[in-house]
């Protein structure tokens, strides 16, 4: 639009410029430097400086990493009807394509989405309490700040999905594939990861207490300054994981695969925490072994 009024200014300013120059022909007055003519010029480069810029402002604003959440659905047709801020509690949308659907802030509590195309769907601020993902595919979906407890993620597809400050507590993640997903700052509380795929994942800050993290590839995972209280590791690979901070009371890696000392030297247990033999943890602050 703003390109759009500087052509009109700068055609104007163009015709202004050749009746000034046809006027100094027939008057035989001397050429000078014409001002509307650098006027002209002038805007010219404005908008070719403009049209070079644009390319680099639209590359940093795409780097930007938190984006503001969109509240408008994109519609698949004319006659589809927004899922924003929709109540869909209770519907049955197995097997659908759904994908890049925006139902923030939406109800979708007890809504079964069984074997739906749901990758990068946006679930923001929406209630989704017993839900239904089984199978799903959710790759890159946006969960941040949803509460989706209960819900049901086994066997979902999960890659590079964020669910950060989001409430999962008691959510079923068994078989699923987190890896690289982002979770930070999430309740987990209780939630179960059984057989399932982490590798790379983010719960920095996390609310983990009693989740059960048996027979889980969660190589690289960070879980600084994360709550893992009675978590269990049995047969979970942890190499390379990061538990700077992490609170471990009552957990139970003894069985954890690659776990190594260096793991443990900035996080903290009690005295119920089991790991493999050879290895100790420093007591929490508010806990003496």
């Amino acid at each position: 639009m703003i390109r759009m009024v500087l052509l009109i200014i700068l055609f104007m300013i163009m015709v202004f410029s050749v009746v000034a120059e046809v006027i100094g022909d027939r008057t035989g007055a001397p050429r000078r430097s014409n001002p509307v003519t650098e006027l002209g010029k002038g805007i010219t480069n404005s908008i070719n400086n403009a049209d070079r810029l644009a390319p680099d402002l639209s590359s940093a604003l795409d780097r930007v990493e938190i984006k503001l959440p969109t509240l408008t659905a994109k519609k698949k047709s004319d006659e589809a009807p927004p899922m924003a801020m929709g109540d869909f509690s209770g519907q049955d949308f197995s097997g659908a394509d759904h994908k890049e659907e925006i139902f923030a802030g939406s109800n979708v509590s007890n809504t079964i989405f069984t074997g739906a195309l749901l990758d990068g769907a946006v679930f923001e601020g929406a209630t989704g309490k017993n839900t239904n993902f089984d199978k799903a595919r959710l790759a890159e979906a946006n969960f941040n700040a949803g509460v989706f407890s209960e819900a049901v993620f086994t066997g979902a597809d999960l890659q590079k999905s964020v669910g950060r400050a989001g409430s999962f507590a008691e959510a079923d993640f068994s078989k699923a594939d987190l890896s690289f997903a982002k979770f930070s700052g999430a309740d987990l509380t209780g939630a179960k990861f059984d057989g399932g795929y982490a590798a790379g994942a983010i719960f920095i800050g996390a609310t983990m207490k009693r989740a059960l993290l048996v027979d889980v590839d969660m190589r690289g995972v960070r879980f600084d300054n994360a709550d893992l209280s009675k978590a269990d590791f049995t047969n979970t690979k942890v190499e390379s994981a990061f538990f700077t901070g992490a609170r471990l009371d009552g957990a139970n890696l003894s069985e954890a695969i690659g776990l190594q000392p260096e793991q443990l030297a900035a996080a903290c247990g009690d005295s119920s925490t089991r790991l493999p033999e050879g290895l100790t943890i420093a007591p929490c602050k508010d806990e003496t072994l």
